[in-house]
C-alpha cells in the first residue's frame, strides 16, 4: 500500500493500514499470495460491494519477492456500477 500511495493516490489508507475502510481495495488479476487474509481484512472485504475471490487490501499485502510479476487493479468508486 505504501507504494502505491506515494506514487498514485493520495486518497488511500483512511485507516492508516489497519484493515477498516477498505479504501487501498485491489483484485488480482495475474499471479498469487501465499499471505494469509486475515479476520479484519475478511470482513472489510465483505462489506465491499465489488470484492471478489481475487480481492485484498493492499495494506495487508507484505512487500518482498512474491509481488514479482504480480498484476493487479487498483479498485475505485468509478468501479461501482
Amino acid at each position: 500500500m505504501e507504494l502505491l500511495f506515494d506514487k498514485y493516490l493520495e486518497e488511500w489508507g483512511d485507516c492508516k493500514g489497519r484493515a477498516w475502510c477498505g479504501t487501498c481495495h485491489i483484485q488480482i488479476l495475474k499471479g498469487t499470495l501465499s499471505s494469509k487474509m486475515l479476520r479484519d481484512e475478511k470482513q472489510t472485504l465483505c462489506r465491499l460491494e465489488v470484492a471478489s475471490p481475487q480481492s485484498r487490501l493492499a495494506c495487508q499485502i507484505p512487500v518482498n519477492a512474491e509481488l514479482h510479476n504480480l498484476v493487479f487493479k487498483i479498485i475505485t468508486d468509478n468501479d461501482f456500477g
